[in-house]
């Protein structure tokens, strides 16, 4: 059989007890404190990294669009500076094509004209390989997306009714767009076709 606690014991061991279970709330209030603490940084530094992930974004769309800008500008520059480089080698063509049209060129001998032929060519050769190309007018009908009617004749064949007769000037485009429009003579039938 076991001995009772003496009353003092008992009363002692109670008051330690207790004063324990308080220790032990205090210990789960503070932990509790500091868990709610740690929890609440927790979720500042979330929505603060949430902040910068959107600041990021929007940077990143801005460094972005301004690159897209910058190459777009820069295509431009290219372009327009490949446009004024071959218009001049266009105006060399042009310088040629109107020499062999004068009687010197005529009266030229064979060699002398193969020769001009030959560096004549190789203009051509060069505007087509950085990108020109002649815009065909001659026999088609007119186009004012790529060529200036100087002048409208009249022709007796209507099948030549709207069509460009002559070429005055030549007409180039670089890739798709139209450097210098031909300068044509368009054909005009006055009499109805029967």
């Amino acid at each position: 059989r076991e001995a009772s606690p003496a009353p003092g014991n008992l009363a002692a061991a109670l008051e330690e007890s207790e004063t324990r279970a308080r220790l032990a709330e205090a210990k789960l209030e503070q932990a509790m404190a500091g868990y709610h603490s740690v929890r609440a940084e927790n979720e500042a530094l979330r929505t603060q990294m949430g902040e910068l992930h959107e600041k990021h974004r929007a940077a990143s769309q801005d460094i972005g669009a301004s690159l897209a800008r910058q190459k777009r500008a820069a295509a431009r520059e290219l372009q327009t500076e490949r446009e004024t480089i071959y218009a001049r080698y266009i105006e060399i063509l042009d310088n040629f094509d109107r020499a062999f049209d004068t009687m010197e060129a005529r009266a030229a001998s064979h060699s002398l004209m193969e020769g001009f032929i030959l560096v004549r060519n190789q203009v051509v050769q060069v505007l087509k390989d950085g990108g020109f190309d002649r815009v065909r007018t001659l026999g088609l009908p007119y186009d004012p997306n790529t060529s200036e009617a100087i002048q409208v004749e009249d022709v007796e064949d209507p099948a030549q009714d709207g069509l460009v007769i002559r070429e005055l000037v030549r007409g180039y485009r670089l890739d798709e767009h139209v450097v210098r429009a031909a300068r044509v003579v368009v054909g005009r039938c006055l009499t109805p076709a029967k």
